[in-house]
């Protein structure tokens, strides 16, 4: 599909999108976002080979810059 994304933990995702998983190597769609309570996304996503997974989104990448003390 030509509309379909890269699964990222750090991009948001609408219902309904469809997303290719690298490491299950399998597109799937987003039936259900829900958030947690530090605003990362929980989405339910429904792969043609892999069946349903729960995954995170919207994580945002760590700073890997900070000073060492």
């Amino acid at each position: 599909m030509s509309d379909e994304k890269e699964y990222s933990q750090d991009q948001t995702y609408q219902k309904g999108d469809v997303i290719y998983h690298p490491v299950f190597k399998d597109t799937g769609k987003i039936i259900k976002i829900d958030w947690t309570v530090t605003r990362i996304q929980k989405i339910w996503v429904d792969f043609k080979e892999a069946g349903s997974k729960i995954l995170i989104a919207g994580q945002k990448k760590a700073n890997n810059k900070e000073k060492k003390r």
